[in-house]
């Protein structure tokens, strides 16, 4: 979705002034009298006259930038909480995985035991959900007896 600034063709940074000269200039080459039948200038030009709308009048403007500037900060928390469950679900797959695979393991077992018991039966929590902190000490629990059995 375009922002009022990119229907007109300006930065976020533009004076009033600028955002005057471009509303004028665009809705002279859009306007519908000089564009008669073209439903796609139509559009256009109602695009530019909310933009113009929006950003003519300070509080508007204020409330927009406002916004913009909350509509990005939960850009960056989506992403962010992407790439944690990416990270997790790695951690979960590979990180513990290697430590059960029969290969891994030496001579000296490690506690896949006490580990696997762990998970099999977690503490009850809100809900009886293995909450996150719990598979994380889960996992380096794993991660060490791994470290451990591999240095023997």
């Amino acid at each position: 979705m375009r922002t009022v600034y990119e229907a007109l063709g300006l930065a976020a940074a533009a004076d009033p002034g600028q955002v005057k000269t471009a509303y004028y200039a665009l809705a002279k080459s859009f306007h519908p009298d000089v564009n008669a039948g073209d439903v796609r200038a139509e559009r256009r030009f109602k695009d530019i006259n909310a933009a113009y709308e929006i950003l003519s009048d300070p509080q508007k403007r204020a409330a927009y930038d406002l916004g913009l500037k909350h509509k990005h900060a939960e850009m960056h928390r989506r992403v962010w909480k992407v790439m944690a469950t990416a990270a997790a679900s790695f951690m979960m797959t590979v990180g513990c995985g290697l430590y059960f695979l029969p290969s891994a393991l030496s001579a000296y077992e490690p506690r896949t035991t006490t580990v696997a018991a762990e998970a099999a039966n977690p503490s009850p929590t809100s809900g009886n959900v293995l909450g996150a902190q719990r598979f994380l000490l889960l996992a380096a629990k794993a991660w060490s007896s791994q470290r451990e059995a591999v240095a023997k």
